[in-house]
């Protein structure tokens, strides 16, 4: 028995732009394409497909998930990366939970708020020794002073701008707009210039840039800030990137 791309879509809510996606790169080909240009599926085009979308409710990027699916990886081990993940996250949602039963209660009871425990969970530095690893003790620590030197309504600032370039990224494929294109590239400009704020007036060059855009595919934590609402939109805010470095930056920075 065989499905037409529509009607997978129309099963799954997998858009059929992301399915021709998968099959670009790989992840699941259908059965047979008609001379039309139509794309079918059979029973074992559903079961990789089951399994696809399983492997992205867990969190993992799509590089992962083909080798998981390829035998690359086998399926214990990607799991147990994501359940490290998982873990941690749980971790900093209690303590964002705690942090905002405090709140209510402080304001329930007419109490003062505690602004020292009211953003517990929410802390820019939880990545302090990630950083430290990839960039340098002297980075790591002059990333932790520039955020607590922000207080707390520099903070939000800061949060909610990355959550406005979230949402114009979501917007943009949400329009299949091309990431190369002017547009997008706008974006691109902004979020370079959020970074260099984040990098305290430090420019990152083209090699950085890429560096960055990479790890927001290849890392669940980050990936996730661009998949809200597409499974491409980290892939899509790599290209972005991409484009920009080569059009706009050089060297390693």
């Amino acid at each position: 028995m065989e499905w037409s791309i529509q009607h997978i879509a129309e099963l799954t809510g997998v858009t059929s732009r992301t399915l021709r996606h998968y099959d670009s790169i790989g992840l699941l080909a259908p059965a047979r394409v008609a001379s039309n240009g139509y794309r079918y599926y059979d029973e074992r085009s559903l079961v990789r497909l089951q399994r696809i979308l399983l492997l992205r409710e867990l969190g993992l990027g799509l590089p992962v998930i083909a080798e998981v699916l390829d035998g690359n990886v086998d399926d214990i081990r990607a799991l147990q990366d994501h359940l490290h993940w998982l873990e941690c996250e749980s971790n900093r949602i209690q303590t964002q939970i705690r942090s905002v039963h405090n709140t209510m209660q402080a304001l329930q009871k007419g109490e003062e708020l505690m602004a020292e425990t009211m953003f517990g969970g929410f802390d820019y530095t939880q990545y302090h020794d990630e950083v430290k690893q990839r960039w340098g003790q002297e980075t790591a620590e002059s990333s932790a002073t520039w955020w607590k030197g922000l207080r707390e309504s520099g903070q939000q600032n800061f949060l909610a701008q990355h959550r406005a370039l979230q949402d114009a990224y979501d917007e943009a494929l949400s329009r299949g707009q091309d990431p190369k294109g002017a547009d997008v590239q706008e974006i691109a400009s902004k979020h370079y210039d959020w970074l260099v704020d984040s990098w305290q007036g430090r420019h990152p060059g083209a090699a950085a840039l890429k560096g960055l855009a990479d790890m927001y595919v290849a890392d669940p934590r980050f990936a996730q800030n661009y998949t809200r609402t597409d499974p491409q939109g980290a892939e899509f805010v790599r290209s972005a990137l991409y484009a920009y470095a080569e059009q706009h930056l050089r060297g390693e920075g």
